[in-house]
């Protein structure tokens, strides 16, 4: 708010003295052009001289008027020759201040107006740019402290939230538990899949709501994590899995982050690699870890692969046959681990996706 009141004097400073100046140089016209005309009458009377007090003290005075040449003016014929003039230039003078000052009006509303233009989109920059470890700069104290109010509401709802996710995620994981040690259930394989499937989905769920904050990052082997991945999805499809076991392949992550984001990986490389081998590799390149997750199946194309990683793109996919909101909980958790995702794929050609991270 101080910047903006500084800026604001500022042009309204300008401003007035800009009229005043103008004020100043229209009277100076006016009195050249006054001169002018009292001097183009003059010269057409010979002989006749305007003088100052002293020319008349010492020039010749009959009957208290000043005489220079033989011609005489009296006082009472310079104020009317004044008078006159002056009638006939105020008109077009006053026109002229009018105009000017109209003009300059406008001018300093444009220029008010884009000064109140820039501090908004400047506002809304710095609104854009939040993130959860960095506060907005607001320099407008009014605004800041009505955005304080909005974000501490907002962080008691949200705590509020993640309070009620917990505890229901926490109490339906019981109850799968529960069901799946059920002797009976377990003699159908198909319910025990379809409450593997509802514990999965339970998991992508905490782990989408899941922040980098959120404690309990520890060191994690990506190794064992996409093992176990394999092994979940070995009955499925016919998977293929390589890595080095003389090197090590920990990272700062929760072992819940990684092993959803390669089950998912999975899950659309069993339903779109048209039961082609799928094969699984963990690499260790210039202090990082990467996984990699290959299909040969339908492939993406260009246009897909700049949406599939859009959050809001593939919640409006849900319905559709399409890639789902799995990778959007991939490139979650790259977030959270500081690495990042990429796909290099083809129509027809299959797929392949790299997860990196920072090797601990």
């Amino acid at each position: 708010m101080r910047k903006v009141g500084v800026k604001t004097t500022l042009i309204i400073g300008a401003y007035s003295l800009l009229v005043t100046c103008a004020f100043l140089v229209g009277l100076f016209v006016l009195n050249a052009s006054l001169q002018r005309n009292l001097q183009a009458e003059m010269d057409g009377v010979g002989g006749v001289f305007i003088m100052s007090p002293k020319d008349i003290y010492d020039g010749i005075v009959i009957d208290g008027n000043p005489m220079y040449g033989g011609e005489m003016i009296t006082p009472d014929a310079l104020s009317g020759f004044f008078a006159a003039q002056l009638t006939r230039l105020l008109p077009t003078i006053a026109v002229c201040f009018c105009v000017f000052l109209l003009g300059s009006s406008a001018l300093l509303w444009l220029l008010l107006l884009r000064a109140e233009q820039r501090r908004i989109q400047r506002l809304v920059k710095n609104l854009d740019s939040i993130s959860e470890d960095t506060a907005p700069v607001i320099d407008d104290s009014a605004f800041a402290d009505a955005y304080g109010r909005l974000y501490a509401l907002f962080e008691r709802h949200l705590d509020d939230y993640k309070k009620l996710q917990a505890y229901l995620t926490h109490e339906q994981k019981n109850n799968i538990a529960i069901l799946r040690a059920d002797p009976v259930l377990q003699q159908n394989p198909t319910h025990a899949r379809i409450l593997a499937a509802i514990a999965d989905s339970i998991d992508d769920i905490v782990t989408l709501s899941d922040s980098a904050d959120g404690g309990d990052i520890g060191e994690v082997d990506v190794s064992l994590v996409c093992a176990e991945a394999c092994d979940a999805y070995k009955h499925t499809a016919d998977i293929r899995f390589d890595f080095d076991e003389h090197l090590s392949y920990e990272i700062a992550a929760k072992e819940r982050w990684i092993y959803r984001a390669v089950c998912n990986l999975l899950d659309n490389a069993v339903k779109y690699g048209g039961g082609n081998p799928i094969e699984v590799a963990v690499r260790r390149e210039h202090d990082s870890v990467i996984i990699i997750v290959r299909d040969h199946g339908i492939g993406i194309s260009d246009e897909e692969q700049n949406k599939i990683f859009t959050h809001l793109y593939r919640v409006r996919e849900l319905n559709r046959d399409g890639y789902g909101i799995g990778l959007s909980l991939v490139s979650h958790v790259c977030d959270l681990c500081g690495g990042f995702v990429y796909v290099d794929s083809a129509v027809g050609d299959g797929s392949t996706f790299y997860l990196a991270f920072n090797a601990s």
